[in-house]
């Protein structure tokens, strides 16, 4: 992609400042994941201007974003397995230490598997009555715990409008989430009845009107319902 250069009488390369205008050009490219194939139809090119330039362009970055993209999929995909076959080795550890390793068995047997995006998908919502001091809070580390367990941060936001209301919804107090259709404290939470008022959550010793980010992850992790 450089003009053969000019020699000085010892026999060494003489370069121009276009020269490493052109070397600046290939290494930005190349940072953008271009190829020098690539590169080269856009150094060929250099002489067009304006939307021309942008038309050579597009479809290179476009090519790139997509094989990113799908990178990052197999790499979600990847983390969730393990993330799944840590979590089964700490809950066997933690209830029957004697026990075979699920996961050296899932791997013998050839049925573990990587995870994909579909069966990962979870469905979430956050019923809140309006004006509840504790909705952002919860909102907030709601979107939290999703980003940190490489989920998308969707939330459907459902207002309870009173008590009639609370009854239908299923409302245990202002807020409330649920995890596919199962309340962020597991299926038994709601024995306590349903109310139109505000919700307390306890995490350890620490009681606070809206759950932690850490109380949200572990609700998360719970194997889907089947």
């Amino acid at each position: 992609m450089l003009d053969a250069p000019r020699r000085n009488a010892g026999g060494f390369r003489l370069f121009g400042p276009e020269a490493v205008d052109r070397v600046r050009f290939v290494k930005q490219a190349q940072a953008l994941g271009l190829a020098l194939d690539e590169i080269r139809q856009l150094v060929e090119a250099n002489g067009t201007r304006g939307l021309t330039q942008c038309r050579q362009v597009q479809p290179l970055l476009r090519a790139h974003l997509a094989e990113l993209d799908a990178r990052l999929a197999e790499l979600r995909g990847l983390r969730r397995t393990l993330k799944r076959a840590l979590d089964d080795c700490e809950r066997q550890l933690a209830s029957r230490p004697d026990a075979e390793c699920p996961v050296v068995h899932a791997l013998e047997r050839g049925t573990q598997r990587p995870t994909t995006e579909a069966e990962d998908t979870v469905t979430v919502a956050l019923y809140f009555f309006d004006g509840c001091p504790s909705y952002q809070p919860a909102l907030d580390n709601l979107k939290a715990a999703l980003r940190l367990e490489q989920l998308p941060d969707e939330v459907e936001l459902v207002q309870v409008a009173d008590a009639s209301d609370a009854q239908r919804q299923r409302f245990i107090g202002s807020p409330t989430i649920r995890i596919d259709g199962v309340d962020l404290e597991g299926p038994d939470v709601e024995a306590r009845g349903y109310a139109f008022g505000c919700r307390v959550y306890t995490d350890g010793g620490d009681t606070a009107g809206w759950p932690s980010v850490q109380q949200i992850r572990h609700a998360l992790q719970r194997p889907p319902r089947h």
